[in-house]
């Protein structure tokens, strides 16, 4: 029996409508860390009012080895944990008419690496591409991110010392997401290495605030 058009045309609707339902269910994404990163970094609560203020005076990034530019979100977010730390009685994020003996200058280098796992990928981009996109929904796609950030801090008696923030995590998403899933893991994990920073600050407050 030969089938007429309009039965293939549904079939091909049909056809057409699993493939989009399969598609929808592999557009998650997730981002484990590694090792596992605590949601709330533990910190040495001690007392003490904050003596100083601090200016970020210098910062610079690295990408894979390659200079890249630091953009005002991440810059605000690196604000904002400084503040959280609470060593510091203001936070600015550039130089200010401050007394050179109440002023603390911060200078701050970041290290990102991502690593897509491109051979891999590229195995299970074809092995999806040559099963017609139906088995996107179910080979995961990987790819891997770490963040250093090392925060020089000098005191106005001329003191020094460095504190690092690090953080390293992998994303697990899928063909239709892969798009997407770059500037989630980057947030997730920069986030987590500016909670480690903050946190190395506040165990540390009694330097800070001698």
């Amino acid at each position: 029996m030969v089938c007429n058009g309009k039965s293939t045309r549904a079939w091909t609707y049909v056809f057409l409508l699993c493939l989009l339902c399969l598609g929808g269910s592999g557009c998650g994404m997730k981002v484990t860390f590694k090792p596992p990163f605590p949601e709330t970094v533990k910190t040495d609560n001690v007392a003490g009012k904050p003596r100083y203020s601090s200016v970020l005076m210098y910062a610079s990034a690295t990408m894979d080895g390659t200079p890249t530019v630091i953009n005002p979100p991440f810059k605000d977010r690196l604000l904002e944990a400084l503040r959280q730390s609470n060593v510091f009685e203001n936070v600015y994020g550039d130089d200010q008419a401050i007394p050179e003996t109440r002023k603390v200058r911060l200078a701050l280098t970041t290290t990102e690496r991502m690593d897509y796992n491109n051979v891999l990928g590229a195995i299970k981009g074809f092995v999806i591409g040559a099963s017609f996109f139906v088995l996107s929904p179910f080979i995961p796609i990987y790819a891997d991110y770490t963040t250093e950030l090392r925060l020089q801090v000098e005191k106005p008696d001329g003191s020094q010392r460095q504190y690092t923030g690090y953080a390293a995590g992998e994303s697990e998403h899928y063909f239709f997401s892969h798009g997407d899933y770059y500037p989630d893991l980057t947030k997730q994990v920069t986030d987590a290495a500016l909670r480690d920073l903050s946190a190395k600050l506040t165990n540390d407050r009694a330097w800070l605030q001698r």
